[in-house]
């Protein structure tokens, strides 16, 4: 019975994701057929998507582009691989249509990133390695089109930080000097950014002491991104895997069941926490 009550809670979670991402889908798809009907940018949720400058498409692809969010962070709260490739693949659709808005990129390099920590967590560096690689990509082109975007720069910076561990040596040495620099520009642009702050930790617990990785940094950054968004169970996810890594099993826990109490739905969350108790 307990089973069969699991099995159906998830059944149900991946329908209701399901149908939210065929949503935005839609919404998009419709809004790009028709094409821009306006001149004049509408404004954005200003947590990750501020106001864009003048080179904004127009509002159907402001809304197209509020539509990508919501799926991608649809996606990202249960974290489950299925949901997140066909996320990925719906805003590469977008990022090639000639009237996609400046701030696609940035959607796109966070669609890799999410990869990135899905195939690190599941044992896959050569796969990982790829999302990190194209998450790159995707994070210039973004900081092209929208220099003065803080997110667009963390973006850029985490995903060189992501590379490090991934390849080590010089290359390692040279991203690490590229991701502090996008990530230090993030913060002056917008000090309150907190996906920023979680972002450098995340590059320096992914990197080695001499590609600047400090294990006391790591933690200074995480516990920074959670004071300034108490909400976001991510902060509390990275806070988690840190203290696990430096071997503190029982501060990770804690870290991490406040990350679960504050999403339960998240997948990777409760296999870091699986992984705890074997």
């Amino acid at each position: 019975m307990i089973a069969l009550t699991i099995s159906t809670d998830r059944r149900l979670r991946n329908a209701i994701a399901t149908i939210r991402f065929g949503a935005a889908a839609l919404v998009c798809m419709a809004l790009f057929s028709c094409g821009p009907r306006s001149a004049a940018g509408e404004p954005l949720d200003a947590s990750d998507l501020p106001r864009v400058a003048a080179t904004s498409p127009g509002r159907d692809a402001g809304r197209a582009l509020a539509a990508l969010r919501e799926a991608l962070e649809s996606a990202e709260l249960t974290f489950e691989h299925a949901t997140l490739v066909r996320v990925r693949e719906q805003i590469e659709r977008v990022a090639q249509e000639p009237e996609a808005p400046p701030l696609v990129a940035y959607l796109q390099a966070r669609a890799y990133l999410d990869l990135v920590t899905w195939h690190q967590r599941n044992a896959s560096p050569d796969d990982a390695l790829h999302y990190a690689e194209l998450a790159i990509v995707a994070g210039r082109t973004a900081v092209d089109r929208n220099r003065q975007h803080s997110e667009c720069h963390r973006v850029l910076g985490e995903a060189y930080g992501r590379v490090i561990g991934l390849r080590r040596g010089i290359a390692g040495l040279l991203y690490g000097r590229r991701s502090q620099q996008e990530l230090t520009l993030a913060l002056r642009l917008d000090p309150q950014n907190a996906r920023a702050h979680l972002a450098m930790g995340i590059a320096k617990l992914r990197s080695p002491r001499l590609a600047g990785g400090d294990g006391d940094v790591v933690l200074h950054a995480f516990e920074k991104a959670i004071a300034l968004a108490p909400e976001s169970w991510e902060g509390y996810a990275w806070l988690g895997v840190a203290h696990r890594e430096r071997g503190d099993r029982s501060a990770a826990r804690t870290a991490l069941d406040r990350a679960l109490i504050l999403n339960p739905r998240n997948e990777w969350v409760r296999s870091e926490l699986e992984a705890l108790r074997r």
